[in-house]
C-alpha cells in the first residue's frame, strides 16, 4: 500500500521525502532523543543515505513496514512513526519525536494513528512495541494506549557501545475476526540465563506458542492458559 497518509487532529503521517533529511536531523542527530533508540546519533550523509533506502523501501511490494515521517500543521517533520510487520498478523510499533516538541502529546497522537491503522487498516492480530526499561516516559504512554508487560530481553539493543535490556509490550485487539483473545503465560529456558517467563494474547495455544518462539526463540519450556488449567485440575 503506498502512499499512505494518516491525518489526526494537530499531525499527519506520511511518507517520507528527499527534503526532509535536514528536519530529520532534529531526531537521529540529537543524543537526547536517540538515547532511548535502538539506534546510535547519525550525522549528516549517514542520515541521507538512511532517508534514501527509506524512500525506496517504501514502494516494494510486499511493503515489510510503513515507516512514516510525523509532520505538524505546517508540514515538517517532528519525529517518526514506525508498524513493521511479522508474522501471525503482527505488527511492531516504533515512535520519535523531536526534543522540542516533548511534552506536548505528540507521540501519543502519532501512535494512536498507526495503532488504528494497523488493527482497521492492516488488519493486524496484534500490535507489539519494546522500550528501555529505564523509559518510563514511553512505558506511560503504552500503558495509557493500552499495552500490558509481557516480559523483559536481555541484552537485546547495542548502542551507544553497550547493550541495553527491553521490555516488551503488547495489544491485542480482541475483535478481530470474532476471536476470542485469551492470555497465555509460559516459561522459557535460554542457554546460560536463568528461566524467563512471559504472558502473550493469543486466541489459540498453537498461536501462543508461535509468538512465544518468534519473540524468545526455541527454548520454550511451557505455554498455557490459567483458566484452562484451572478446569482440569
Amino acid at each position: 500500500m503506498y502512499p499512505v497518509t494518516l491525518t489526526g487532529p494537530r499531525l499527519t503521517l506520511r511518507e517520507f521525502r528527499s527534503d526532509d533529511l535536514d528536519a530529520s536531523m532534529a531526531v537521529v542527530g540529537d543524543e537526547e532523543v536517540v538515547r532511548t533508540l535502538s539506534f546510535d546519533v547519525r550525522d549528516r550523509d549517514t542520515q541521507a543515505e538512511r532517508l534514501a533506502q527509506d524512500i525506496a523501501r517504501a514502494r516494494t511490494s510486499p511493503r515489510p513496514e510503513y515507516y512514516l515521517a510525523v509532520t505538524d500543521s505546517t508540514d515538517t517533520l517532528i519525529g517518526f512513526a514506525r508498524m513493521g510487520l511479522g508474522r501471525d498478523r503482527s505488527g511492531e510499533l516504533g515512535y520519535a519525536i523531536r526534543h522540542e516538541d516533548w511534552g506536548k502529546g505528540y507521540a501519543t497522537e502519532a501512535a494512536t494513528l498507526m495503532i488504528d491503522f494497523g488493527f482497521k487498516t492492516l488488519n493486524l492480530h496484534r500490535i507489539r512495541a519494546a522500550c528501555g526499561p529505564g523509559n518510563h516516559t514511553s512505558q506511560r504512554l503504552l500503558a495509557r494506549l493500552g499495552f500490558t508487560p509481557d516480559g523483559r530481553i536481555r541484552n537485546h539493543v547495542f548502542t551507544d557501545g553497550a547493550w541495553r535490556d527491553s521490555v516488551l509490550y503488547s495489544l491485542p485487539n480482541p475483535e478481530k475476526d470474532g476471536e476470542l483473545v485469551r492470555e497465555y503465560v509460559g516459561t522459557v529456558k535460554i542457554q546460560g540465563q536463568p528461566k524467563i517467563h512471559f504472558r502473550v494474547f493469543a486466541s489459540s495455544l498453537d498461536e501462543a506458542r508461535a509468538s512465544a518462539v518468534e519473540r524468545h526463540g526455541e527454548g520454550i519450556i511451557s505455554v498455557w492458559n490459567e483458566e484452562d488449567a484451572r478446569r482440569t485440575r
